[in-house]
């Protein structure tokens, strides 16, 4: 049997929350997302508080898989105990979130982000 990903949605504007709370997600060192309309490959954020070795001097900004600074990715990224907060999503930021761990056995599965226009308001 076959498991979907799990999906999260949020209207433009609002900020996405990706829980950790699950067992061993307190280890997580960052967050990684493959951008649906961006064909880049993954983007990887490393939180500066946990950040080892060669991911510290990466911590605080998205980075490609060479650690090179993404300009067009503008998230601000904040862990907050068992979760991780990227502000102010876009359409652009449509995509397969995960968190990032030192020890690969730990991954989990993607979560699949979509992302909404807000209704207009009704006249009055």
């Amino acid at each position: 049997m076959c498991e979907s990903e799990p999906e999260a949605s949020v209207f433009e504007g609002e900020d996405f929350k990706f829980s950790l709370d699950f067992k061993g997600g307190d280890e997580a060192v960052g967050v990684k997302r493959l951008i649906y309309d961006g064909g880049e490959g993954y983007q990887y954020y490393y939180f500066c508080e946990k950040a080892k070795g060669e991911n510290k001097k990466n911590c605080g900004a998205w980075v490609d898989k060479k650690g090179n600074k993404i300009s067009s990715a503008t998230n601000k990224v904040t862990l907050k105990g068992k979760e991780i907060i990227i502000s102010k999503i876009t359409e652009k930021d449509r995509g397969a979130y995960n968190s990032i761990f030192e020890d690969p056995k730990l991954e989990m599965p993607d979560v699949r982000l979509s992302v909404g226009t807000r209704p207009p308001s009704p006249k009055s």
